[in-house]
């Protein structure tokens, strides 16, 4: 018997996860690939701390990781990947030695000067492709995530099955 051409797919809401996981990878060469076309020494991974700390400069790890809703050893292993880069300096909290702060270096000030007409343009063109949807996805996304912060999927699994 042949393989489904797309397994994932056939599988349905049982490998949502998956789904968008893989779209999520699918968009983000794309990106590379428009980094790397430029020349650029930057990874899509990178974009939304970048951001934070162009416009949040400097801000705490757990700042970071609450805004972003991430963990602090993602926080951490993005923050070092971008100071190996040089466009990320940590220093420690004046008032508290305890925390760290991370702000963007000059040269990743003068790097989010290069890229944003880059990223203007990628926006343009993923609003065109969300465009082309028959339903507003950002949207509908932005609902699951309102469902979820209210009840996690776990615990909606457990009240359906009484676990």
């Amino acid at each position: 018997m042949a393989p489904n051409k797309d397994f994932i797919k056939k599988l349905g809401v049982m490998a949502l996860g998956s789904r968008l996981k893989r779209l999520n990878d699918r968009l983000n060469k794309s990106v590379s690939i428009i980094y790397r076309d430029l020349d650029v020494d930057f990874e899509p991974g990178w974009f939304t701390m970048i951001n934070m700390l162009n416009d949040n400069s400097p801000i705490s790890i757990t700042e970071l990781a609450a805004e972003l809703d991430l963990t602090h050893p993602g926080i951490i292993k993005i923050s070092n990947e971008l100071a190996k880069k040089g466009l990320v300096k940590s220093h420690k909290d004046k008032n508290d030695e305890r925390r760290r702060l991370l702000a963007l270096t000059p040269k990743g000030k003068k790097l989010v000067k290069k890229l944003q007409p880059t990223w203007n343009n990628i926006a343009t063109v993923a609003n065109q492709l969300l465009d082309s949807a028959d339903y507003d996805l950002l949207k509908l996304i932005g609902q699951i995530e309102a469902e979820l912060d209210n009840k996690e999927f776990h615990k909606r699994y457990y009240s359906f099955t009484g676990g």
